[in-house]
């Protein structure tokens, strides 16, 4: 992790020193975005990531289908491209935030209230949209194809298609929002710590609690013996 404790003055949050800053590998105390590659890599990739989808997505739309089984992979594939067109958006925004804080100020000072405000919390919900809605539509396509090629007798409709696309559109809708609603109790709820309290509980793990500090130490300490394993072989 980086840590840093340089200030140029004041912090935003009206103290005359600033804290810790705890900012891993990818942001500094300058700039969220620490790595100049990944700074210009990023806009790229959102960039093309963006037009593919828009440009294919506009293809398969216009597409004449006839078959009943190609208009249920068209609503599948048009989903796709919209979830990961949001992706590249997302990508973009976040390039231009790291922009617009580095005319601000230092990333140090200004890191506590980038992370507690509406836009970031909004970056952070769009970007749970997109992955999980793509995925989501990925494992329904990946079951229908499967069901088609198999011959399993099943005929899938295009409106039992909508209903699951539907579906699976709101989960992913709620799973971005509801993390970031001011609401402590349901904040709670996606918060690893509080879960495994939550968990312990319960009357199956009453007689032996979960160390939740023990179990994050211990799958550390495999990683890194697998990462040493992994070298010397």
């Amino acid at each position: 992790a980086v840590v840093s404790t340089q200030s140029t003055g004041d912090c935003s949050n009206g103290r005359k020193e600033c804290e810790t800053c705890d900012l891993r590998k990818l942001a500094s105390s300058k700039f969220l975005i620490n790595s100049t590659f990944v700074f210009l890599m990023t806009p790229c990739t959102g960039l093309v990531i963006l037009i593919l989808n828009i440009t294919e997505g506009w293809k398969c739309f216009k597409k004449e289908v006839s078959q009943n089984i190609g208009k249920v992979d068209r609503i599948f594939r048009l989903q796709i491209f919209f979830f990961d067109g949001l992706m590249g958006m997302y990508l973009l925004s976040i390039v231009v935030a790291s922009i617009v804080l580095q005319f601000i100020g230092d990333y140090c000072t200004l890191e506590r209230k980038w992370r507690g405000s509406a836009i970031c919390s909004a970056l952070g919900a769009l970007f749970s949209f997109s992955c999980h809605g793509s995925l989501l539509t990925v494992a329904a396509l990946s079951v229908t194809r499967f069901i088609t090629c198999r011959g399993i007798g099943v005929s899938i409709q295009k409106r039992t298609v909508v209903i699951v696309s539907c579906c699976a559109f709101v989960l992913s809708l709620a799973h971005a929002i509801l993390p970031v609603l001011p609401v402590s109790q349901i904040q709670d709820i996606f918060r690893t710590d509080i879960f495994f309290k939550d968990v312990n509980l319960t009357p199956l793990f009453r007689s032996n609690p979960i160390d939740i500090s023990l179990l994050i130490k211990t799958i550390y300490q495999a990683k890194v013996k697998g990462e040493d394993g992994g070298s010397a072989g």
